[in-house]
């Protein structure tokens, strides 16, 4: 446990995640990078919006950058979770992308990492479907 949630709940407020990702011009809208809450009722807590023309990536409304469908990217996020000031930077193929939270920002609880944590799923579909990572079995580092 890091940070101040982890000496609050034991969880993880402080943490940085890197995963190479790539999702099939077919698909669109939404497509949810991680979920902390391992029962997966809640939203996801971070998203690319293929909605978008370029694809941002974001969460909490702050959607900016570029992750084309059809190409790999390399997506960095540096998390800071804590009460009324957590933030975040995030970086796709070693490109800042923007920063969020300042005093007062949303970052907070729910953006800190349990025992367990989702990867590429949402609680209303928002989510890699099966066809889309259908020939990487036990390869999580080509999903």
């Amino acid at each position: 446990p890091s940070g101040v949630y982890g000496d609050m709940t034991g969880s993880v407020s402080n943490y940085t995640l890197v995963m190479d990702v790539l999702y099939p011009p077919s698909s669109g809208g939404w497509r949810a990078l991680w979920q902390t809450d391992p029962s997966n009722t809640e939203d996801a807590e971070f998203f690319i919006n293929s909605a978008t023309p370029a694809g941002a990536l974001g969460t909490a409304g702050n959607y900016r950058g570029a992750v084309t469908a059809g190409e790999w990217h390399r997506i960095v996020v540096t998390m800071r979770a804590a009460p009324g000031e957590g933030h975040c930077q995030r970086y796709i193929d070693g490109q800042f992308a923007g920063g969020i939270g300042t005093t007062g920002g949303p970052l907070e609880a729910r953006w800190a990492i349990g025992s367990q944590f989702l990867l590429f799923t949402d609680e209303d579909g928002e989510t890699a479907h099966q066809g889309e990572l259908r020939g990487h079995p036990g390869k999580p580092d080509r999903i």
